[in-house]
């Protein structure tokens, strides 16, 4: 069973879709894994997933690229693992169509900070929220549905966001 402060682990089974969600996040960690030290410093794993005006899908029309991290600060290569690509206006005016978002799996999200949860094959960027009795997933923009939480059992936290590259 899943909390917050836990990530989910892989289904052994499950529908293609969440079949294929947990092949994409294996082959993120793996891409990390096959880096030497010297590219973990420069290059990092950036996920470009499909998106439409309301949602983010992980589908088998999302893409992974790496994104070279050399030229930012230490600090942000230090803590970085992973990058994913804004591909909707649906997070405006937080977050802009084609930002990159910076993202560390080195913890989960602290109360006010804005993660990335998962849930079936959903991308979900939220502020995360937690109460005594559910946890609050709230739209880091403002206007979008906030998530209310009680069984986290088939939610998976993904890292919290460090930083926002903009082009």
């Amino acid at each position: 069973v899943g909390s917050y402060g836990e990530t989910t682990k892989s289904p052994v089974s499950g529908s293609p879709h969440t079949r294929f969600v947990w092949k994409y996040f294996n082959e993120i960690d793996n891409s990390l894994d096959a880096c030497t030290e010297i590219q973990k410093n420069n290059c990092i794993p950036l996920l470009n997933p499909a998106s439409n005006v309301l949602t983010t899908t992980l589908d088998a029309s999302s893409k992974l690229d790496m994104l070279d991290i050399s030229s930012y600060p230490p600090d942000i290569v230090q803590e970085v693992d992973y990058a994913i690509m804004i591909s909707s206006f649906c997070y405006h005016p937080v977050y802009y169509n084609q930002d990159i978002l910076l993202v560390s799996k080195k913890r989960c999200p602290l109360p006010g900070e804005t993660g990335i949860f998962i849930h079936h094959g959903e991308i979900y960027i939220r502020i995360f929220s937690p109460a005594r009795e559910y946890i609050l997933l709230e739209a880091v923009n403002g206007i979008g549905p906030d998530i209310k939480i009680r069984d986290f059992s088939d939610w998976i936290i993904w890292g919290y966001v460090v930083g926002v590259h903009r082009f």
